[in-house]
């Protein structure tokens, strides 16, 4: 019996041995334990009277399985018993808030780590706490072997323990028992892990896939677990942690695919932990490199069309596309699903025009990063006007208002007269390089360059507008066909040893404007560099052919490697003499990706549909189209939706030189060559593809 008369300061010690030996006694004894000691029967019931510990195997760092070799986090498995005070435990928490005296003076947790294999061959080597404050606390650790809880008092770290096996419970469930208590001081504790000689066996192995091959702000990124197994059991909880602050994502079923959008860009280290039903868990991770999107397209589709919108996705997804920022998708609510093709100017103003200028102008700061619009399928490419059909071939075009949609959004923020067609550059009278907006390697802004307007009257007379975008067309005889041009452009050939043909035979207009080869129209001479001589001094692949026979892959003059590799074609068409049909079935070439097309052709670009998908040249137009070049493996191409001047064709010169040899982006390079705008024109094909680096 204690003297009545000892100093509290003296005896509180006593008291707390006491105490603790008492608590540590009850909770074995609650166990099943014969006088507070644990022995091997009584003790493991454990198993039996109250839930297990999972094991918590990792943290992101390094994606390891598990903490480091061997190491088990217990605070983040379920709780073996508390205190019935002061004790509040969490996940990945423990606060224990010792009752004050006079009552017994102290707060406690117990858990346990079980899975051992039988043979004793694994066993805990060290117990490791990590807590808020530098106040002590006190671990008690398992040793069957004596029968008795051995008790340590820690500020913080590691603990090392000696006894091997025999701090285990007998088989054939092998466990260990980790208590943590507090007395005189609080506690809150982050961590506290058990390190064994080796990795116990039988647990859960988990599996972090990242299913999705490109990943990007904005856009879903897809995770998975389907490859984790349960080890010794079965899979109950799946845990994902993404490794950018936001809510983990807990699930029963691995073989759920979990999709996260991440909102800021950099590396992330993303986990997943796997926990089977005998609480044992293995955590597993992978680097996510989450990259920016491209802000400088504003891709456009038809919202009534499903396959459109769908279009879009497909262009701007990060897995099949360009990246493109979701915020910079519009889709235009265009009523009549089967407005086709052609579209009048009035629906156009409200319908197209507007809306584009509305949204840009209720997002300055999307509108201040666009510099092209690019136009899905399902999104008309023609405008009707008056005397659509019965245009000269020499200006002005101040009799018709028909032009392309496309053409005529170049210049979206000018209020210009639609009956009159736009030069594309200051110097509109000269047809070589100097009467092209960007003739040097300068990139294109909006607002920096302008287009003028002759007045026909007063040809001294000029107007001016900015040109606010380039604007091109994703579209093809069918939705697939259409996919197809992105796939190829994000796989464009950019070896340079591809073939450029050439077939500048005379045709129904004679050497009429053509700038295939020498002499350059309006040139009477060689003065004027044509466009195979500028591929030739840049040691390109070049068939120019003047024959009056028609280049087809059997042609003498194209060995196989010519037409087997060919990545340009520009000839006269139907008007060299070739059928309507000649490039579905006569051409027989083999594109490489990023291939581009022209053709000096009245109505190549008239129609992106056709009767037959599977057979194209039913119902055939009277003229070879850019879409049967895309359907045949071609990527790029510029055409003539109405009948065009022939000063508006595309210049294959610039085009080609640009796209081929200087490696602009096709949209840069199409609208280098292309003196008018607000004209026939439509520019096809994914705006941002290369074929040079």
């Amino acid at each position: 019996m204690l003297h009545p008369n000892l100093p509290r300061r003296r005896l509180y010690p006593y008291l707390l041995l006491a105490a603790l030996l008492w608590l540590l006694c009850c909770a074995a004894a609650g166990c099943g334990g014969d006088s507070g000691l644990i022995t091997a029967a009584p003790a493991d019931t454990l198993t039996s009277t109250l839930p297990a510990l999972s094991e918590l195997t990792g943290t992101p760092a390094g994606a390891r399985k598990h903490v480091s070799e061997a190491t088990y986090e217990l605070l983040n498995g379920p709780m073996v018993g508390l205190s019935a005070e002061g004790a509040v435990w969490s996940a990945g928490s423990l606060t224990l808030t010792p009752p004050t005296l006079p009552t017994v003076g102290v707060a406690w947790a117990i858990f346990k780590l079980s899975g051992f294999p039988d043979d004793g061959a694994v066993y805990p080597t060290a117990v490791t706490i990590d807590k808020d404050l530098p106040a002590p606390c006190y671990i008690a650790v398992s040793n069957y072997a004596r029968g008795t809880w051995d008790i340590t008092k820690v500020f913080s770290g590691s603990l090392p323990l000696s006894g091997g096996s025999g701090l285990l419970s007998p088989a054939p469930a092998r466990s260990f028992y980790v208590a943590v208590l507090a007395s005189e001081f609080a506690l809150h504790a982050t961590s506290l892990r058990v390190t064994c000689n080796a990795d116990l066996p039988g647990g859960p192995n988990a599996a972090l896939d990242v299913l999705s091959t490109k990943n990007a702000y904005g856009w879903p990124t897809r995770f998975g677990a389907s490859n984790s197994d349960g080890g010794d059991g079965t899979i109950t909880t799946v845990t994902y942690n993404f490794g950018d602050g936001s809510p983990t994502y807990a699930t029963s079923d691995p073989l759920e695919v979990v999709e996260h959008t991440y909102m800021s860009i950099g590396a992330k280290i993303a986990t997943v932990t796997v926990e089977n039903d005998q609480a044992r868990s293995d955590i597993d991770g992978a680097g996510v490199d989450v990259a920016d999107t491209e802000k400088e397209v504003l891709v456009v589709y038809n919202y009534n069309i499903p396959e459109s919108q769908d279009l879009a996705m497909y262009y701007s997804s990060p897995e099949t596309g360009r990246t493109i920022d979701r915020q910079y998708i519009l889709g235009l609510t265009l009523l009549d699903a089967g407005v086709g093709e052609t579209i009048d100017r009035p629906t156009y103003n409200t319908a197209i025009r507007d809306a584009i200028k509305a949204w840009l102008d209720t997002n300055p700061s999307f509108k201040a990063n666009i510099k092209y619009i690019l136009l899905c399928k399902g999104v008309p490419h023609r405008i009707s006007g008056a005397d659509e059909g019965s245009i000269a071939n020499s200006p002005p075009r101040s009799w018709a208002s028909s032009a392309t949609v496309d053409a005529d959004l170049c210049l979206l923020y000018s209020d210009f007269d639609p009956r009159n067609w736009m030069w594309n550059g200051p110097n509109y009278f000269d047809w070589d390089s100097q009467g092209f907006y960007l003739q040097d390697d300068a990139d294109f802004q909006p607002d920096t360059f302008e287009v003028c307007w002759m007045n026909p009257d007063t040809p001294s007379s000029t107007q001016t507008y900015p040109l606010n975008y380039l604007v091109g067309r994703l579209d093809a005889y069918s939705y697939t066909d259409a996919k197809a041009i992105v796939d190829r452009s994000l796989e464009a050939d950019t070896t340079g040893t591809g073939w450029t043909v050439f077939d500048s035979t005379t045709g129904t207009y004679g050497q009429d404007s053509d700038t295939m080869v020498d002499p350059v129209w309006p040139m009477a001479d060689d003065s004027w560099d044509s466009g195979a001589e500028l591929l030739q001094a840049a040691g390109m692949n070049v068939l120019a052919d003047v024959t009056p026979t028609k280049v087809y892959f059997d042609n003498p003059a194209l060995a196989p490697d010519h037409w087997q590799n060919v990545i340009g074609y520009c000839s006269w068409g139907v008007h060299n003499g070739n059928p309507t049909t000649y490039i579905l079935n006569d051409l027989g070439f083999n594109y490489r990706p990023g291939a581009v097309f022209m053709s000096y052709e009245s109505f190549n670009g008239i129609t992106f549909t056709c009767t037959n998908i599977d057979d194209p040249t039913e119902g055939h137009p009277g003229q070879g189209q850019i879409a049967d070049f895309l359907h045949m493996g071609g990527t790029v191409a510029i055409g003539n939706a109405f009948e065009p001047f022939t000063i508006g064709v595309g210049d294959e010169r610039w085009v080609f030189d640009r796209y081929l040899d200087h490696g602009d982006r096709w949209i840069e390079a199409a609208y280098k060559g292309l003196r008018l705008i607000s004209w026939m024109e439509v520019v096809v094909g994914d705006p941002l593809c290369r074929v040079k680096p």
